[in-house]
């Protein structure tokens, strides 16, 4: 039947489910069949013969450029199942380590390593399950911002929501659509990575009407019916929304919670606690209620923030970007470095240890003595030793070998004799290591002849090509460096910087110059901004010092800004007086010169600001932050 109509009519027919511009139409949500297109993509592009023909960087490479091939718009739509996660997960990770269809090779990390940050000791493999959460999450702060889209409208009269809400509740309606539940269910759920997120966002006020005062969570790191719960249970209005509670003034917040019963002695402090919080509410900065991402310095929320949020652990931990991917090796050397620090390579004892019965021998190769660990090979055999020594006597450093190898890659870039970024010490680790590896393996698969002065002299070759290949520059023959690696260091040397002094400059003739900065506490639960106005002579006509609540940075950078205007026009009315406005925030100046680049949650403040800054002659500039420093110092006072 539905054949003959399309005849009819001159169109064709189809079924589901069907693809249509990409997306996929009318399937299951938990059919497998959805997500074989990755997964065939997955297996085409990650062959064997690929993996045989590439060193473990190679591979690196070429995972990368699947993910980035890959079908964004399947992520950010539908909640990719376990199943799905592990197979894929598992072709990346056979694909890295050389596994085939007849043999699978030791994986020497777990997947959730190398998928880890570089500076935490990872790779930086996008981790598939993480990005197909925030990608979903992206939809929630959609939701926030695009108050009056289409969409929004669609899924608030299909789930029975009003439009004003900020943040979707959770999904009771088993008759919601089943790619809108994943959504939801994604932004609350209650593990690590969930919580985490989760507490990123904050709903940050404006006018009040669409935030839930005691239930949501907006003042403080918790919902205050959580942190006064006597004050709670004692309100006469428990669901009301902010406005309710108060009244939006010029200054701030006049406040009135009403109680059921006069408070006993032992609830006043509580009581006091709470009023005490409610006051800092500053009504500046925001038309509307909205949500806010703490994680970004311009309250934005992006994958890109979230992936930093989840996947780097230890911003601090500088050993592994400063002293393995230094890329002063070939990218395949700097990888096997990173395997060593990690004391995973293949040597015979690790090789024991993962099943490998038929080694009846896991001597060292080079020296026959002890056992062939990472740290014997590399570093404490007396071949290895005598090698690293060789190379300190060229500078006239005695070194203790120690038993770890992130120890001792440490430990020889903390002895660098001279403090130059460029020296040929740097290179000597990666180059020594590299060189062992390649010479025991020589032994083994080779029978190669073991001979110490030839290991010296091509380690020694290997350095100075590539010290010579990162500094073509060097003043320095080949033959010399040859001869003594040490004296490209006089010749390397850097001349010492002449630090050019910043200091602030007064401006011209008939200009008054306002600098005005906004300082945030790390967990943006509170925030400050200060200005001081000075003549051509340098003179101090005013100082301000305000709080303004929480807040992301940007906002404080933004109303120190507005004040500013603000003060300086009730100061000076009329157009006669000229100001040059000072700012060290890059974004809020972009911000005000093309408000196309403002997000929208900043949109009514930003363009406040843009009629301000035109009454009468006003020149906004940035600045570096150490010339800020006074304005600096009176944010950071604001904030109490």
């Amino acid at each position: 039947m539905v054949t003959s109509w399309a005849s009819a009519v001159g169109c064709m027919s189809g079924q589901f489910p069907t693809t249509y511009l990409g997306i996929p139409l009318g399937f299951h949500r938990s059919s497998n069949t959805l997500w074989e297109p990755i997964v065939n993509k997955f297996y085409s592009a990650l062959s064997t013969w690929k993996a045989n023909n590439l060193s473990i960087s190679g591979r690196l490479v070429f995972i990368r450029s699947v993910w980035s091939s890959l079908p964004i718009y399947y992520l950010s739509l539908f909640k990719m199942p376990t199943s799905i996660v592990q197979k894929l997960n598992s072709i990346m990770a056979g694909f890295l380590w050389g596994d085939s269809p007849s043999s699978k090779k030791i994986h020497w990390l777990k997947w959730d390593q190398i998928c880890s940050d570089f500076s935490n000791g990872g790779l930086g493999v996008r981790n598939i399950e993480v990005q197909n959460r925030l990608l979903l999450l992206k939809w929630i702060w959609k939701f926030a911002l695009e108050r009056d889209s289409l969409w929004k409208n669609v899924i608030c009269c299909a789930n029975n929501l009003a439009n004003s809400n900020i943040v979707p509740p959770h999904i009771n309606n088993r008759m919601s659509s089943w790619i809108w539940k994943g959504v939801v269910n994604n932004f609350y759920r209650a593990d690590d990575m969930g919580n985490k997120l989760r507490n990123l966002f904050r709903l940050q006020i404006g006018d009040g009407k669409f935030i839930a005062f005691w239930q949501d969570k907006w003042l403080g790191d918790a919902p205050l019916m959580f942190s006064f719960p006597r004050i709670f249970a004692l309100s006469s209005n428990r669901y009301g929304k902010v406005v309710d509670y108060g009244t939006k003034l010029q200054w701030g917040w006049e406040w009135r919670i009403d109680h059921r019963r006069i408070l006993f002695d032992w609830e006043v402090d509580q009581w006091n606690s709470l009023m005490n919080l409610l006051n800092n509410v500053k009504s500046d900065g925001f038309e509307l209620d909205c949500l806010v991402w703490t994680g970004s310095a311009d309250g934005s929320f992006s994958v890109k923030n979230g992936f930093k949020t989840v996947m780097v652990q230890d911003s601090n931990n500088s050993f592994w970007r400063k002293y393995v991917w230094q890329k002063l090796a070939p990218p395949k050397v700097e990888a096997f470095v990173w395997q060593s620090a990690w004391g995973r390579i293949p040597v015979r004892s690790e090789l024991r240890k993962r099943g490998l019965t038929s080694l009846s021998d896991i001597r060292c190769p080079l020296c026959q003595e002890d056992v062939e660990t990472v740290s014997h090979l590399l570093f404490t055999c007396k071949i290895s030793w005598a090698l690293w020594m060789k190379f300190a006597r060229f500078w006239n450093v005695h070194f203790t070998m120690p038993n770890d190898p992130t120890l001792v890659i440490l430990c020889w870039h903390l002895a660098c004799p001279i403090d130059n970024n460029n020296s040929i010490w740097r290179f000597i680790p990666a180059v020594i290591m590299w060189s062992l590896w390649l010479m025991r393996n020589d032994l083994i698969f080779r029978d190669g002849k073991l001979d110490v002065f030839n290991l010296f002299f091509l380690t020694r070759f290997r350095v100075i090509t590539w010290f010579k290949a990162k500094f073509p520059d060097i003043r320095a023959s080949f033959e010399d460096l040859m001869a003594n690696p040490s004296i490209v260091d006089n010749l390397h040397r850097s001349p010492p910087a002449i630090s050019k002094i910043q200091s602030w400059c007064s401006p011209p003739l008939g200009y008054l110059k306002m600098n005005v900065d906004g300082a945030s506490l790390r967990n943006g639960n509170g925030g400050g901004i200060g200005g001081i106005l000075r003549d051509p002579e340098g003179k101090t006509l005013l100082t301000f010092s305000e709080p303004t609540g929480p807040g992301p940075p940007i906002r404080a950078e933004l109303l120190a800004i507005r004040f500013g205007l603000s003060i300086f026009s009730a100061l000076f009315p009329g157009n006669n007086q000229r100001l040059i406005l000072e700012s060290d925030c890059q974004t809020a100046v972009n911000w005000i010169s093309n408000p196309v680049l403002c997000p929208q949650i900043f949109k009514e403040l930003v363009l406040e600001i843009g009629r301000l800054s035109k009454i009468g002659i006003r020149k906004l500039r940035i600045i570096p932050r150490a010339i800020n420093l006074d304005a600096d110092l009176l944010a950071k006072k604001g904030i109490g």
